[in-house]
């Protein structure tokens, strides 16, 4: 039997009915790992866990969802980072984008809204993780060819 691959969601949110909601919902197509504060997401990431992507609320009890977006663009440059929050000011938008967060999402939304945000997060960031490796492909492809092309004009 073939396995089928999920991506991984970090889910940062303190409170428990969202929380069961939104791991319920997006584990239909993610592996989603729960964390109900920022303190329990930075152990996961300390202890090796490496998600695809990060959702998290802003208002978390001790370490506000601010830092921990700093925290996280910090240590897991590119990992896509995605806010959910009630927040509604733009001030809160702003400082959250601004600190490392890719995409933000108000609450309340639509499950759909949420599924396609991630299914693009996710997108992006693999073609920001391959970049490195596509830039080194044409980089040796020149390389290679300009030194023959040398080697039969001379």
């Amino acid at each position: 039997m073939t396995k089928i691959y999920k991506p991984s969601i970090l889910l940062v949110e303190d409170s428990e009915t969202m929380r069961r909601f939104l791991a319920l919902f997006l584990s239909k197509k993610y592996a989603v790992t729960t964390c109900a504060s920022a303190e329990e997401a930075i152990a996961q990431i300390e202890g090796g866990f490496r998600p695809n992507l990060i959702v998290t609320d802003l208002e978390l009890p001790g370490m506000s969802g601010l830092q921990l977006i700093q925290a996280l663009s910090k240590s897991l440059p590119f990992t896509p980072l995605l806010v959910l929050s009630g927040v509604k000011e733009s001030k809160a938008r702003i400082e959250a984008l601004a600190a490392g967060a890719d995409d933000f999402l108000t609450k309340p939304f639509h499950p759909a809204e949420l599924d396609v945000r991630i299914g693009k997060l996710l997108r992006r960031s693999e073609v920001g993780q391959n970049a490195p490796n596509w830039a080194e492909g044409i980089s040796h492809f020149f390389r290679k060819n300009l030194a023959q092309g040398f080697q039969q004009a001379f």
